[in-house]
């Protein structure tokens, strides 16, 4: 399907013969659906209504300008620039204009903008700002865990196989485990934890191999609090793995009681 642009008539399309049989004009456009042709028809009607002369000026005015999307950002921030009542503006302009930064964009090299950013990354590690402080952190997991009381959109992810070594452990232990216990002060949530014994039991899957340091500064953090002790089941493990993981937890502590069973271990800071 073709319409022509001269007399909005449409007509079929054919490759060898693409001309107007009403007004035999060749400016003509291919069209694919109806949609695009009840479109352009609109606009050709617009186009060569006698009456509509500004629709005609302001389709010329943007073919000359070549106006694209960013035009109508850069006119706005031009009559703001120019406005002589709008002082701020203007002063911020002036300023951006100074540290050649316009329209957000820094009018400087790749090179030395990754340099400036490399400078500022080790300036953070020197002064010690480039990581949350404790305090940070533990409002983030707070406000985490409300969101999810509120909502109810995320969930703890369990492991594949930490209810039957919960189950199990509680037979073990002949008590009640409360599972997915919040520890509202401090923002974490272990797996379990037991009242009654004031121990908590956690599930160590392989991925908790690669980030040991974090698990044990976590896990010291609960047993400072609770004065509670940790019982860590290790799923998958080997035993170089988590003797490794005893020997760290010994570098933090000095007072300390340690029972191991297979791959359950028993942390007690004797309080």
């Amino acid at each position: 399907m073709s319409i022509c642009k001269t007399c909005s008539e449409t007509f079929e399309h054919y490759y060898f013969k693409n001309i107007c049989s009403k007004c035999k004009s060749k400016k003509t456009t291919l069209v694919l659906n109806d949609v695009n042709v009840q479109l352009r028809r609109i606009e050709a009607k617009r186009l060569n209504d006698p009456n509509n002369e500004s629709y005609r000026r302001g389709v010329e005015t943007k073919r000359k300008t070549g106006v694209n999307k960013y035009a109508a950002k850069k006119a706005v921030e031009t009559r703001r620039k120019n406005d002589p009542t709008n002082e701020s503006y203007k002063r911020g302009w002036e300023t951006k204009k100074k540290n050649s930064i316009i329209n957000n964009i820094p009018i400087r090299s790749p090179e030395s903008a990754h340099k400036t950013a490399i400078k500022a990354w080790e300036t953070k590690r020197k002064n010690g700002t480039n990581k949350h402080s404790e305090e940070t952190k533990r409002k983030f997991r707070n406000i985490t865990l409300d969101r999810i009381e509120k909502t109810g959109q995320i969930q703890c992810f369990l492991g594949l196989n930490e209810t039957n070594f919960l189950d199990e452990q509680e037979r073990i232990d002949k008590c009640k485990i409360e599972r997915q216990y919040r520890i509202k002060k401090l923002g974490y949530i272990p797996d379990g934890y037991c009242k009654k014994i004031n121990t908590i039991y956690d599930v160590y899957e392989c991925n908790h191999k690669y980030v040991i340091q974090q698990d044990l500064i976590r896990q010291l953090e609960i047993m400072k609090f609770l004065k509670c002790n940790f019982v860590i089941i290790y799923d998958g493990w080997k035993e170089k793995e988590i003797e490794k993981y005893i020997e760290k937890f010994k570098e933090y502590v000095n007072k300390y009681e340690i029972e191991k069973n297979n791959n359950i271990v028993k942390f007690n800071l004797g309080y």
